[in-house]
């Protein structure tokens, strides 16, 4: 998985979105637009740019609040970002009534999390809700995102496409 590779080289993506997935020919993902990564070397990177503009609705609580970004708050914008995919594209939050960054924090604070999308199943929604924990060191790892997920679709899927 691409963004085990990232960790593994010390670097945070910090905008990783749908629209920065890229599909290749025999259904190889990349990851683009790194225009927003950082390294790191103690754990995590803190921004103090102050005037800097963010993806909000792909990130943590702690980037939102703290500008402290680190590979778990990657995992939780990887959890948005299947979400998008399983929504076929739907903006994050779009129905949620919030005017200020502060207001999208006390609603994620208080444990409000995007749904289940209707094309998304069961048990791959559960997984993708382990991103979204809030204190970063309980969130799920790449690692075992990806082997979840990929037993997941092996089971349900072994004979057809998923996408269909």
């Amino acid at each position: 998985m691409g963004m085990q590779y990232l960790e593994s080289k010390k670097l945070v993506h910090r905008d990783l979105a749908a629209r920065n997935i890229l599909v290749a020919t025999e259904s190889h993902v990349k990851i683009s637009d790194f225009g927003l990564s950082r390294i790191y070397d103690d754990d995590y990177y803190r921004s103090h740019r102050e005037n800097q503009r963010l993806p909000i609705r792909w990130l943590a609580p702690e980037c939102l609040e703290q500008k402290k970004f680190t590979v778990y708050s990657d995992v939780w914008s990887l959890g948005v970002t299947l979400w998008e995919m399983f929504s076929y594209g739907k903006r994050p939050y779009e129905d949620w009534k919030f005017k200020f960054t502060s207001e999208l924090i006390q609603a994620l604070k208080s444990g409000k999390r995007l749904p289940k999308p209707p094309a998304c199943l069961d048990d791959v929604y559960a997984n993708i809700q382990q991103c979204w924990e809030l204190k970063p060191l309980q969130r799920i790892s790449f690692f075992l995102l990806k082997t979840m997920l990929e037993d997941i679709l092996k089971d349900k899927y072994a004979r057809k496409p998923y996408f269909l």
